[in-house]
C-alpha cells in the first residue's frame, strides 16, 4: 500500500510511547478510500480516467523527459487558452496570434486528430471573437441580426464550456512519461 512518509513512519514505527498503526486499521484506511474513489465518479485528479473514456492506462504511449516537456506545454497552453475564455466569455486578437504561435509546433510531435482539435478550438476562438465584436458595435439595430449573432456566440460558448474535458481526454491518451 503506498503512504505518505509521515503515516509510513506511524506504521513502521512500533516505540513504547505510541501505538503505530496496525495492519487491520491500514485495511480498513484502504477499503475506505476504495469506496469513497468508487462513489466519487467526477475527482479532479488529471491522471483519473472517467468511466466514459476509452483508453487504458497500459496503452497509453510513454514519452522521454524532454518529449514529455514538449507535449505538456502545448496541452498547458491549451488549459490556459480555454480557461481564458471561459473567465472572460471572449478573446483577443492577442490571444489568438498567442495561441496560434505557441501551439504551431503541435503538428510536429502530435498526431492528426490533435492537430484538427487545436485548429477546431482556434476557428471557434475566432468565431467567439467575430460574434463579440459584433454585438459590441452599437451601430447593429436590435433584431434579427443582433439575435442571430446572439444565439451563435451562445452556441460557442456553449461548446467551450465541454473543452477542457475534451482537451484532458486529447492529451490523457498522448501524453505520459516512460
Amino acid at each position: 500500500m503506498f503512504l505518505c512518509l509521515p503515516h509510513h513512519d506511524e506504521y513502521d514505527s512500533r516505540t513504547s510511547q505510541s501505538k503505530g498503526i496496525t495492519i487491520s486499521e491500514l485495511k480498513q484506511f484502504r477499503n475506505e478510500l476504495y469506496e469513497y474513489v468508487e462513489l466519487e465518479k467526477n475527482l479532479v485528479w488529471a491522471d483519473y480516467l472517467m468511466e466514459t473514456t476509452d483508453v487504458n492506462p497500459a496503452t497509453r504511449i510513454s514519452l522521454r523527459p524532454d518529449v514529455y516537456d514538449r507535449k505538456i506545454q502545448v496541452y498547458r497552453t491549451v488549459r490556459d487558452f480555454l480557461s481564458l475564455i471561459l473567465r472572460d466569455a471572449d478573446v483577443t486578437t492577442d490571444n489568438l496570434l498567442t495561441f496560434a504561435r505557441d501551439t504551431d509546433e503541435a503538428r510536429f510531435i502530435f498526431d492528426k486528430e490533435l492537430e484538427e482539435f487545436l485548429r477546431e478550438l482556434y476557428k471557434r476562438a475566432v468565431s467567439l471573437h467575430y460574434t463579440n465584436k459584433r454585438l459590441a458595435d452599437r451601430q447593429l439595430p436590435v433584431g434579427q441580426e443582433r439575435s442571430r449573432l446572439a444565439d451563435e456566440n451562445a452556441e460557442v460558448l456553449k461548446w467551450f464550456l465541454d473543452q477542457l474535458e475534451v482537451s484532458r481526454e486529447h492529451f490523457y491518451k498522448r501524453i505520459s512519461l516512460e
